[in-house]
């Protein structure tokens, strides 16, 4: 079993301007087994989709599936 949590990265939007954007990682025993980056502009939906996958025991070979659903 695994544990979501936020990752976050910086990148140069088509204006040039620097932005922060979050993803999630699937970590287990302290390796990040899955890495999803750039999913999200803002913080909290990442976080409520780590919360949500954490809370519900999601298996990593589902998390691309939760992700592409939770985007839709």
């Amino acid at each position: 079993l695994f544990r979501s949590r936020v990752n976050a990265a910086v990148i140069i939007d088509e204006q040039g301007k620097k932005r922060e954007v979050y993803g999630i990682d699937a970590v287990s025993g302290g390796e990040v087994i899955v890495s999803v980056e750039n999913i999200f502009c803002k913080r909290h939906k990442a976080e409520k989709l780590a919360q949500d996958c954490n809370k519900f025991g999601v298996d990593e070979v589902h998390l691309i599936d939760i992700i592409c659903d939770r985007l839709e």
